[in-house]
């Protein structure tokens, strides 16, 4: 998945473009950079689309999915073990960003869930109606977790950063329709790979996205020892 994580890359260096913030400490940002990672794994997934369910593609879509939400679930859960006070940001009261996170982490895990073979036979009639239910969580998923990220403000911070970043949050689906509907689909890799292959890449590809969390977490704390 080189296009994935070099997209996760770009994302994670251009947090830290306008000059990053005093890091909150290692274990922190690490989890913030997780779930940065979780949010360009949802929005390059979106370029993807359906694959006829008995293709390998299809597969490796879904598995890219499980990363995603494995991802999302580490952010949240990680914050609730090194600091159990963030439990008061899932409460009614709490601001209405974090709850839209909170609305985007159920969404993604019951879109990625409903996703594998057993499931969607059992809740949906049929790929078709499985198909629009899919890409009508999507849309929802994209809007709660890019209100999510953008106002905590904890990754990006400068006003040129958030409006970038809500242009393509919002260009996303657009663009990824459009191209579907002119050009057919855009598939993650050069061919349909074998099972293995797929499921082989997406426990490479959320390594990888942890190392990356890592390293971002590290270049943080030592740019901002100073701070």
């Amino acid at each position: 998945m080189p296009a994935l994580i070099a997209f996760a890359g770009f994302v994670l260096a251009f947090t830290l473009a306008a000059g990053a913030l005093p890091a909150a400490g290692f274990w922190w940002d690490l989890l913030a950079a997780l779930g940065l990672c979780s949010a360009t794994v949802v929005a390059f997934l979106g370029w993807d689309s359906e694959s006829p369910a008995a293709q390998p593609r299809l597969r490796l879509h879904r598995n890219l999915g499980f990363v995603a939400a494995g991802l999302a679930t580490g952010h949240a859960f990680g914050y609730l073990i090194i600091d159990s006070t963030v439990l008061e940001y899932l409460m009614p009261a709490a601001p209405a960003y974090m709850l839209a996170g909170l609305v985007a982490w159920v969404v993604l895990i019951g879109i990625t869930f409903t996703s594998a073979p057993g499931s969607r036979k059992r809740y949906y009639k049929g790929f078709p109606t499985f198909r629009r239910w899919h890409r009508g969580l999507f849309l929802i998923l994209v809007v709660t977790a890019g209100w999510h990220i953008l106002g905590t403000g904890f990754s990006l911070e400068a006003p040129w950063q958030q409006g970038l970043a809500a242009a393509v949050l919002c260009a996303v689906p657009v663009l990824a329709y459009w191209h579907r509907r002119r050009y057919g689909t855009l598939p993650l890799t050069p061919g349909p790979p074998h099972a293995a292959k797929a499921d082989a890449g997406a426990v490479l590809s959320c390594l990888t996205l942890v190392v990356l969390s890592a390293a971002y977490a590290t270049v943080k704390l030592l740019v901002c020892s100073g701070c």
